[in-house]
């Protein structure tokens, strides 16, 4: 039996948790196509702000110190506070509107790896499931803008930090249990 995939799956937890690696895990054994939903936010820093890629990409980066027009800045707050001041102008689902629409028209499924405050409800109001990412390693983030909403989350993944291999167990693990609450919802 083959396993039916929604078109938006967002993955939510803390940094560091494995978002990006279980993205990779969807890509590769299911054909789920990553998207980068903070790449509106990375794309303002490095064009317009001068910061590079690794600075915006890497756990690492985002831990550096940049100075913008007279001020420090943890690469991690600015690109929290640049989403900030999207949401201010769009509303809270502004950002994963945006991402939506780089897939408008587009076939297959969909993963958005940096889902946050309640941002997975916009994904399930589209037919989309909500995976939580949970790893010993990944503490609460300081930051307001990196929490998310744990009552949207349909399934949850525990990432160990260590092996690959129960990382994909997991990840399968998720994916047949989503696969059976969609099909239990359509013959309800």
């Amino acid at each position: 039996m083959s396993i039916t995939l929604t078109r938006y799956i967002a993955l939510c937890g803390h940094p560091g948790s494995g978002k990006s690696t279980v993205q990779k895990i969807l890509s590769d054994l299911y054909d789920v196509r990553p998207v980068d939903d903070g790449l509106p936010l990375r794309r303002i820093a490095v064009e317009q702000m001068g910061l590079t890629w690794n600075q915006v990409l890497t756990q690492a980066g985002k831990l550096e110190t940049v100075e913008i027009a007279g001020r420090a800045w943890v690469v991690r707050d600015l690109l929290g506070q640049i989403g900030n001041r999207m949401e201010d102008l769009l509303g809270p689902h502004g950002i994963p509107f945006l991402c939506e629409q780089t897939v408008a028209g587009e076939t297959g499924s969909f993963s958005f790896g940096s889902v946050r405050r309640d941002q997975g409800g916009y994904y399930k109001a589209k037919g989309g499931a909500v995976i939580g990412v949970r790893s010993p390693f990944a503490q609460p983030s300081r930051y307001e803008f990196d929490r998310f909403d744990e009552s949207l989350v349909d399934v949850w993944i525990d990432n160990d930090g260590v092996s690959l291999e129960a990382l994909q167990r997991e990840v399968c693990e998720a994916m047949w249990r989503l696969d059976l609450m969609t099909r239990t919802a359509r013959t309800a």
